[in-house]
């Protein structure tokens, strides 16, 4: 197994609509960005990038097949190879991951550029629920029973108060923390001053979860260049390595026991394999940061716990202590992952990863507008979703 290294990530600006570029322009301005931050030029890309990973879920939403070979193609890396790779939320976080066995199992590709987009907003939020209840098993649970990812959240959030006495106010801290990070990132939309009876108080959707409780969509594209260590080292002087990472798969949700619903199982199997590749043993006091999918504010507290941050039952502590806070022991979606950004399916875990290289390369503050670097942060976590928990993709970054 060879190391492999991220030595480039680039972002556009994450908003409810980028209707001022197409998908192409927008992962463009995105690679544009991370070869600056690489020191590589467009011609460096073609000329080193073996491969090519596009991770999208744009079939429905651009209403476009085959769109990863027309970016391909749009960068100049044709005939080089380009595959896809879609798992709705975890899209991105399972696009590393495949970057990441092609290198370091294989002496088939040194150098693999992942690209990941998403334009939301070209569909209206009824053509958007219809096309994420297509994610469930569609001829029992959507079509018949009536089953969407909100309704779901929903649920869980029901049976996680009823089994663990999590509340409301507990769930609406999330939001608040995390809408706080986003108004210093300035590569997202939704940054905010809300306060918990904002969330308690907003529009009912999904009982007991109101409209301030889910994350937004959002249109937005993100680029990362993942290397051998032998090309890492040509590339630049502070590679971040990853060092461990994992999947799991759960069943589907009208397969799910009323005890199993309020747990994510495919974190904990993904997150057991990532951990042991790494070598840690105590997730809690050797992770010094994380970005979790919080798709909703029942999401993030559930994650917590699949993670092995704290016991089943005690994410809701760990928000009310502050724990994960930016100034806490272990700082969770630091620049205020999704509900600062909004959900952009395909590109929300390359994001994460993006954010994730720049906190530990200590380039947080100059990447943003300050005050969102943790302080010697060495190894990081990044947690994707498929949104209700079939797909999970737990990566491990560190300097």
């Amino acid at each position: 197994m060879r190391k492999v290294a991220i030595v480039g990530a680039g972002l556009t600006r994450f908003s409810s609509s980028r209707h001022d570029a197409n998908q192409e322009e927008m992962i463009a301005e995105a690679m544009r960005h991370a070869t600056e931050d690489s020191g590589m030029t467009w011609k460096d890309i073609r000329n080193e990038v073996d491969m090519g990973i596009g991770a999208y879920c744009s079939d429905f939403f651009n209403q476009q097949l085959m769109f990863g070979a027309t970016v391909h193609d749009y960068f100049g890396l044709c005939p080089k190879p380009n595959i896809r790779v879609e798992a709705v939320g975890a899209t991105g976080g399972q696009a590393i991951r495949t970057a990441y066995a092609y290198i370091a199992a294989s002496t088939l590709y040194d150098v693999v550029v992942v690209f990941s987009w998403e334009k939301m907003s070209e569909v209206n939020y009824e053509q958007a629920l219809d096309f994420l209840g297509r994610n469930l098993d569609l001829d029992f649970e959507y079509y018949l029973a009536g089953v969407t990812l909100p309704t779901i959240h929903g649920m869980m959030a029901k049976l996680h108060t009823k089994k663990y006495g999590t509340s409301r106010e507990q769930m609406a801290k999330v939001a608040v923390k995390n809408r706080a990070n986003a108004l210093n990132n300035p590569f997202v939309e939704f940054g905010a001053n809300i306060k918990v009876d904002d969330v308690l108080n907003s529009k009912p959707l999904f009982s007991p979860l109101g409209e301030l409780d889910f994350a937004p969509a959002s249109d937005g594209a993100a680029v990362l260049i993942l290397a051998s260590e032998e090309k890492a080292k040509k590339f630049t002087d502070t590679p971040i390595w990853i060092s461990g990472t994992g999947c799991g798969t759960d069943k589907l949700f009208h397969r799910r026991t009323a005890e199993e619903i309020p747990k994510l199982t495919s974190t904990i199997a993904a997150a057991k394999q990532a951990y042991r590749m790494a070598g840690i043993t105590n997730p809690m006091k050797e992770i010094n940061c994380a970005e979790v999918y919080d798709m909703s504010t029942i999401y993030e507290i559930m994650a917590y716990e699949a993670l092995g941050f704290c016991e089943p039952g005690e994410g809701g502590k760990l928000i009310d202590e502050g724990i994960t806070e930016n100034s806490g022991t272990i700082p969770v979606n630091m620049e205020g992952g999704c509900f600062g950004a909004g959900i952009a399916l395909g590109p929300v875990g390359v994001k994460q990863a993006a954010e994730m290289f720049w906190q530990l390369r200590d380039e947080a503050d100059k990447r943003y507008r300050g005050g969102l670097q943790v302080k010697g942060a060495e190894k990081g976590l990044i947690h994707s979703e498929s949104g209700y928990g079939v797909y999970s993709v737990v990566n491990i970054l560190e300097r």
